[in-house]
């Protein structure tokens, strides 16, 4: 007789009907985990503590990537070229370019909302940063995704590109690269 066949002849010898039935009640309460004072003893985390848990995200991956609203700008460039005419006597210029400059047609000043004209590249070579003629202000060119890119999901939290980081038989885990 194994050792849980014997332990259930012993309830049944302690316990009436209704002592049964209110301990099963009990027993699946604690098994469907409604229970959070009390869990029951898991074996194998007990003999591999430092076994790694996987756990399913609860927001799905988009499978889409995000393109972020556009903020409203704090100033107005159109009444700050006019006050710049109003002190100065002549209108403010746009940017002369250099040979190779080229900043986004699509981009605006984040503070003041000028257009690419207004704007020039502060950081040289990268491309990455631009400065405001109208406001000094510095705000970062948005990298651009490319059409054939090989991402199937971004994460739902930053909306980073998830990678394949692991490819088990019967299921795929995707990761994101970024550390916040």
């Amino acid at each position: 007789m194994t050792k849980i066949a014997r332990f259930v002849l012993w309830l049944c010898n302690k316990f009436t009907r209704q002592e049964l039935e209110e301990i099963i009640r009990r027993l699946q309460e604690i098994l469907a985990e409604r229970e959070p004072q009390i869990k029951p003893r898991d074996d194998f985390h007990d003999q591999h503590p430092h076994y790694r848990q996987f756990y399913v995200d609860p927001l799905a991956p988009l499978t889409e990537p995000t393109i972020p609203a556009p903020t409203k700008p704090i100033l107005d460039w159109k009444r700050l070229c006019a006050d710049y005419a109003q002190k100065k006597g002549r209108a403010l210029d746009p940017v002369i370019r250099r040979k190779g400059e080229t900043i986004p047609k699509g981009m605006v000043c984040l503070r003041c909302g000028a257009p690419a004209a207004y704007l020039y590249l502060n950081n040289g070579q990268n491309a990455t940063q631009v400065r405001c003629k109208i406001c000094p202000a510095l705000s970062q060119i948005p990298r651009t995704r490319r059409k054939n890119q090989k991402t199937v999901f971004w994460c739902p939290y930053c909306h980073w590109a998830l990678y394949r980081w692991k490819h088990p038989p019967g299921c795929t885990i995707y990761k994101c690269d970024n550390d916040a």
